[in-house]
């Protein structure tokens, strides 16, 4: 889970947007994996994708 305010590996300084968006991604994925099955492939690249893409 993300903070706001807390630095990333590529030097963006987490905003409450980007924690509140990215939390709610990791939630849905811990979702499917408390059931035991893969988290979809479209939920890790988005995740991926907001941190990747962050400035």
């Amino acid at each position: 889970m993300l903070t706001p305010g807390e630095k990333l590996w590529n030097g963006a300084t987490v905003t409450p947007q980007l924690a509140a968006a990215y939390n709610a991604i990791q939630a849905r994925i811990e979702a499917f994996r408390a059931e035991g099955k893969p988290a979809p492939e479209q939920l890790l690249n988005g995740a991926h994708n907001l941190i990747a893409g962050a400035v």
